[in-house]
């Protein structure tokens, strides 16, 4: 697994103070931090632990799989979704379920014709 560093971790109030901060530093400043939302995002797509975007792991995981879903489309619309990172086991599904999509928008079927037979 590689780490990819996303350009709102330098903005984040947290950032430098270790990979798991105190439960009191955390309930002080994701409340008010300016990239809670794409820090909360990031932690749940990825099944990410310690406390992402004011909320600890198993918070996360008891969203619904359709929103956690839903957050991991809105990180493939920004092409910001790193297929290698993380420990969701259902990422590579919806990466793929995502490329298959866009290939339909793509390359949208071509209507099928058929050639009717005169009989005379």
């Amino acid at each position: 697994m590689t780490y990819v560093h996303r350009e709102w971790e330098d903005r984040s109030l947290c950032a430098g103070r270790g990979d798991l901060p105190d439960l009191h530093i955390e309930k002080r400043l994701c409340p008010v931090c300016p990239v809670r939302k794409e820090c909360f995002i990031d932690g749940t797509v990825y099944n990410e632990i310690g406390i992402w975007g004011g909320a600890r792991e198993r918070a996360r995981r008891a969203l619904p799989l359709k929103l956690r879903k839903q957050m991991a489309r809105e990180l493939w619309n920004k092409n910001e979704l790193d297929r290698d990172r993380g420990r969701n086991p259902d990422l590579w599904y919806w990466i793929k379920e995502f490329e298959m999509e866009q290939e339909v928008q793509l390359y949208p079927a071509v209507p099928s014709f058929s050639i009717a037979t005169q009989t005379a």
